[in-house]
């Protein structure tokens, strides 16, 4: 199955979001919009950008993808995840290669974002000249345990992001590490990307369902850091998603603070076939931020 029960975020309403989101101020509507809301440009096509150029032998060969597994001393259990390598990956390449790390959601696991066409999509944008990058995509075993009891966001930061970096050929720099995800994989990247400041310069979040105690993070970051400071950050969920409410009680929160964002609202549901509908331009935002590395 791919599409979430309602009944987990049912419960996230009761334990977290209403824990949060009652405390919102007046100020902030509740009400969804129902209208198209950007605050940055979405990049309409790939461009070609200046970069190493591979060879065309290589060049039209597919990108491979390595599923990984180590044991995790947070989790207790073996971590295991997935990992998308671009056509003509080079062990020496001078600098490393760039990395989106890129989370699934409920009753779904590390094949899901290979499944919705995300590495044909990458091979794609390579060839049309933007700069090659890996994906990693992580499997979150215990995806209905309450984020908050979970230990699954602490493996990643200190054991799976380390472990990619010793063992691949990958830049370590905050520009080139990126974070996303679908539904509570949204969550846990915007959870991840700013309770770690400086790890990331994106943060994708779509159809996210967002965890207690987040909804305020940002201004309580505001009071250490400036606006120009944050990760870029890019906001969507189908019109008929049935976490609207929430989501946009969170988009709403963070343009009251003036932290610059995407928010589109397209049509569908809270569903794969939404977020195949709208991989393309997942990975063509995310590959925006690679641009002028190696």
């Amino acid at each position: 199955m791919q599409k979430e029960p309602i009944i987990f975020y049912s419960l996230c309403l009761v334990l977290g979001l209403a824990v949060s989101a009652c405390s919102v101020s007046a100020a902030i509507s509740t009400k969804p919009t129902s209208t198209l809301a950007i605050t940055q440009t979405l990049p309409a096509t790939v461009a070609p950008t200046t970069g190493p150029s591979p060879s065309p032998a290589c060049l039209a060969s597919a990108g491979t993808t390595r599923q990984v597994n180590f044991h995790s001393k947070e989790l207790g259990e073996i971590f295991t995840a997935t990992i998308y390598f671009p056509p003509c990956y080079d062990a020496n390449l001078a600098g490393g290669y760039p990395v989106i790390y890129l989370f699934h959601g409920q009753n779904m696991d590390d094949t899901f974002w290979p499944s919705i066409g995300a590495t044909g999509i990458a091979d794609q944008v390579i060839r049309a000249g933007q700069p090659a990058f890996l994906m990693v995509f992580p499997y979150e075993v215990h995806n209905f345990d309450l984020a908050g009891d979970s230990k699954f966001g602490d493996a990643v930061i200190k054991e799976l992001i380390p472990y990619v970096e010793k063992s691949y050929n990958v830049c370590t720099t905050r520009q080139c590490r990126e974070i996303g995800g679908v539904s509570r994989g949204g969550g846990w990247a915007m959870h991840l990307g700013l309770t770690n400041f400086d790890m990331f310069s994106a943060i994708g979040a779509h159809s996210m369902g967002w965890f207690q105690g987040d909804l305020y993070r940002v201004q309580n970051l505001l009071k250490v850091h400036s606006v120009s400071d944050f990760p870029r950050i890019y906001i969507d969920r189908g019109d008929q998603d049935y976490l609207h409410d929430s989501i946009d009680i969170y988009e709403k929160n963070l343009t009251a603070t003036g932290v610059v964002h995407v928010y589109t609202v397209n049509p569908g549901r809270h569903e794969k076939a939404y977020w195949q509908s709208q991989v393309q331009n997942y990975i063509n935002w995310y590959v925006q931020g690679f641009t002028g590395l190696n």
